[in-house]
């Protein structure tokens, strides 16, 4: 079975450390249409950070802060992040990553 967070996997670790801070703002700074959307994508960065670091732990799927029934939008945010950083390529990827897991997982149910 592949596994779902290996393209957010990949993105974090491309991200250079000022996309990341950005990343973070974007998760504190910005009226939120998906509290959970951003609490993931703030566990995301810190699992990062701390990789980075040397301090290995789990992460997360967004599954595990987003409610089944916020799905859609969660996915709709996610949507309106990734084209809001589509000059960013790399942060796009990022926001894209989690709408295909998210997407995965309605389709699991």
């Amino acid at each position: 079975m592949p596994d779902p967070l290996a393209d957010v996997r990949a993105v974090l670790a491309e991200l250079a450390d000022d996309e990341l801070e950005v990343l973070f703002a974007t998760s504190w700074l910005r009226p939120a249409p998906s509290i959970a959307l951003l609490a993931w994508i703030e566990h995301a960065i810190d699992w990062e950070v701390n990789r980075r670091k040397g301090f290995d732990f789990h992460l997360e799927p967004p599954d595990e802060a987003i409610d089944a029934s916020e799905d859609q939008v969660a996915i709709s945010a996610a949507i309106v992040l990734h084209d809001e950083y589509a000059g960013d390529s790399a942060i796009a990827r990022f926001f894209g990553a989690a709408v295909d897991i998210l997407i995965e997982r309605g389709q699991r149910q």
